[in-house]
């Protein structure tokens, strides 16, 4: 097993991929203030601790080796010891004839060897009655790999697909082979400024259907209407019998300060380049615009953390901390203010509008209909993030997180067109995934629980009428995983801690507030706020408000929660008279909350260990450990589930390591690198994504 990844369980049999198929183309609100606080100290800790995915690298094949043939001429004069002499015309069309041929048949062989280097990704293999199929991106554009067992794969290139496509879903259908693929615009300088804002062209999507996955036919999807600074992205696709269902994500509109600046002739084309943000702290304090030295910021930073791993005690760390940032400071090291907006600029209100804007979620949509015909647009029921879609020969599930109100809803259609709610899956919950063998669909996810994050899944056969639950035997903490399903059943990658993280990373479990002698008691678990007289005489509990506020923000007689996204101020009201009894603002809040919680984030704190588990199971509820790896980052090396087929599983192990320092001579120089320089740099990528992909099969049932 390469990658620096010690197996901690007895492994099944399994057998090494020599080669892979193509690569693909990769280009708790307590209205607002205590969950905000909480959130945002354990959302930092975790942000800095978490591994990102790794990044897809965008490569071509190195080129295949060239076996030199001999001609039937050259065998000729070698044998006779010269060569008939044939009429010059002849002999030079016969030589030319002979000689394209030769280089027709070199090229297949080495786009044959060349594009199967990378890897399908979850959504690039599918299982078919011949075996593995990928679609992906080789040396010369799109290309085909097949494998019947996931051991031995052979790629061809492609016929009637954009070669510049990004292929972001395959599925099989009654009739053949459909796929979603998104042709992105080219990048013109002309486009600059809005690039700054990320309000750049939206890609083409286009249906591709194929009998045979050699020749397809294109059809463009249907736009999909976002407003003005929102955008959206496929989510997903799903087939049921002829007809297929795309599922896209719609994000809502957020107001980029960088384009008000911008338009307001504040930023130029030449401060985009180390233009690094501006701080907003509140509606009374003035908004700071800076440019940064990103080399100095760079040098500041990795100066403070030598010093931190050099010091021996906490206080010697402590002194660090004070030295280096004390009580913070405006500007960071290495940035300079470009200039600040005083409070009454409109500017300034214009950028504090954008900020306390709360974006709504929108309602997903769904493009559907025959794979050869005209497809209608849907938007959803309900409004929120839907991950996925999943489809049998009974219609299409998908399923919806509203993160408003925290339900998690699922949806069924029998024609990928209407859908209505079914039965819902609970509250609470983050549903990862879903995925489909034959009639059984299955939905992953988590039930977070601070002392036990459990992973469950649930199944049902019946598109959601009824679901039945289960739990992945697993013990690990935070895992997390997207199914991936085949004829044999379902698999899960499975990532996450070995041990609970301590209880500090979580704040309080209750949290005592004080204002002019009143106490709130919040007791989050129980959902529930108690507010106390001076006389210690209870006034007010109501439940149900921690993690949401009441509707419209008030109950009669009760509380009123007035919000803006710099203060949220809780006032309850006297049940006597209905006046205005108490306020808590955030002031109260975070004194309360500074008082009863105080993580430790000194450099002496461990992380507990984390673990890479492989799960699967025919039926969605019974589940087998198939293998399980220490995780180690710094091995730049992870793991996952890549497929599931109708007796194995496909498992990829991919490592990365750095370019050679000679490669990056031009940062050095602080220069941009000549052609010649990217071309090596882009060859060395090349081969050692291609030397640092292991493949393997893992018998099942």
């Amino acid at each position: 097993m390469s990658g620096g990844q010690d197996s901690v369980d007895e492994t099944p049999e399994i057998d090494v991929v020599p080669a892979a198929p193509a690569a693909p183309r990769t280009g708790l609100m307590l209205g607002g203030a205590i969950a905000v606080l909480v959130v945002a100290v354990v959302g930092a800790f975790f942000a800095a601790n978490a591994q990102d995915e790794p990044t897809e690298v965008d490569v071509a094949a190195p080129d295949a080796e060239v076996v030199e043939e001999t001609t039937e001429a050259e065998e000729s004069e070698d044998d006779a010891g010269e060569a008939t002499e044939a009429p010059a015309d002849e002999e030079t069309d016969a030589v030319e004839a002979e000689e394209e041929a030769m280089e027709d048949e070199a090229m297949v062989t080495e786009f044959a060897a060349d594009s199967a280097i990378g890897f399908g990704g979850p959504n690039n293999i599918i299982h078919t009655a011949d075996g593995f199929v990928s679609i992906g991106w080789g040396p010369d554009g799109m290309a085909i790999s097949r494998s019947e067992d996931g051991t031995e794969w052979a790629s061809t290139p492609i016929v009637g697909l954009p070669q510049d496509a990004n292929l972001v879903g395959l599925s099989e259908y009654s009739g053949g082979y459909v796929a979603v693929l998104e042709v992105w615009p080219v990048y013109d300088e002309a486009d600059e400024e809005a690039m700054f804002f990320g309000h750049q062209e939206s890609p083409t999507r286009q249906l591709a259907t194929s009998a045979d996955l050699e020749n397809w036919d294109l059809a463009d999807l249907p736009d999909v209407a976002v407003e003005e600074g929102g955008f959206s992205h496929i989510a997903g696709m799903a087939t049921s019998g002829d007809t297929v269902a795309i599922l896209v994500q719609v994000e809502p509109a957020y107001i980029d300060e960088t384009q008000v600046l911008f338009e307001a002739g504040l930023l130029t084309p030449a401060d985009m380049e180390n233009y690094c943000g501006a701080r907003v702290d509140g509606p009374n304090d003035p908004i700071i615009v800076m440019s940064c030295d990103w080399e100095a910021q760079e040098a500041f930073y990795m100066e403070f953390e030598a010093k931190m791993e050099a010091a021996e005690t906490d206080e010697e760390r402590m002194a660090l901390e004070e030295e280096y940032f004390g009580d913070g400071f405006d500007v960071e090291p290495g940035s300079e203010e470009l200039f600040r907006l005083e409070p009454g600029d409109p500017i300034h209100a214009a950028i504090l509008d954008g900020y306390s804007q709360e974006p709504e979620p929108v309602a997903p949509v769904v493009l559907s209909g025959p794979v050869t015909g005209a497809l209608t647009q849907t938007a959803l029921p309900v409004e929120g993030w839907a991950s996925s879609i999943a489809g049998t020969d009974a219609g299409f599930m998908t399923i919806v997180n509203d993160w408003t109100s925290g339900s998690t809803i699922s949806l069924a259609s029998t024609d990928g067109a209407a859908w209505s709610e079914t039965t819902s899956l609970g509250s609470e919950l983050d549903v990862q995934g879903l995925a489909s063998s034959g009639d059984l669909i299955i939905a992953t996810g988590s039930h977070w629980d601070q002392a036990n994050a459990s992973v469950v899944v649930w199944t049902t056969s019946d598109l959601g009428a009824t679901w039945n639950e289960a739990s992945i035997g697993t013990e690990l903490f935070g895992a997390y995983g997207m199914p991936l399903a085949g004829p044999a059943g379902v698999a899960v990658s499975l990532d996450g801690s070995t041990e609970p993280y301590p209880d500090e990373f979580f704040g309080p479990e209750v949290l005592l507030v004080e204002s002019d002698g009143y106490q709130l008691e919040i007791v989050f678990e129980d959902d529930v706020m108690i507010l106390t007289a001076p006389d210690g005489s209870v006034v007010h509990e109501v439940p149900g408000i921690v993690n949401e506020p009441p509707e419209g923000g008030v109950i009669d007689g009760v509380v009123r929660f007035d919000e803006s996204s710099f203060d949220t101020v809780v006032t309850f009201l006297d049940p006597a008279t209905g006046d205005d009894l108490v306020a808590f603002g955030n002031e109260n809040f975070e004194a309360a909350y500074e008082s009863s919680f105080e993580p430790d984030f000194s450099t002496d704190w461990e992380e507990p260990p984390r673990r890479t588990e492989l799960w699967f199971s025919a039926d969605g509820v019974s589940w087998e450990l198939l293998e399980a790896y220490d995780t180690d980052w710094e091995s730049n090396s992870w793991t996952s589930i890549a497929a599931v087929g109708d007796d194995e599983v496909l498992v990829r192990t991919e490592t990365w390591t750095e370019p050679p320092a000679e490669l990056w001579a031009f940062e050095e120089e602080g220069r941009d690198p000549t052609d010649e320089e990217m071309a090596a740099l882009e060859s060395w990528e090349m081969e050692n994504y291609a030397n640092n992909v292991e493949w393997r099969r893992i018998p099942v049932g």
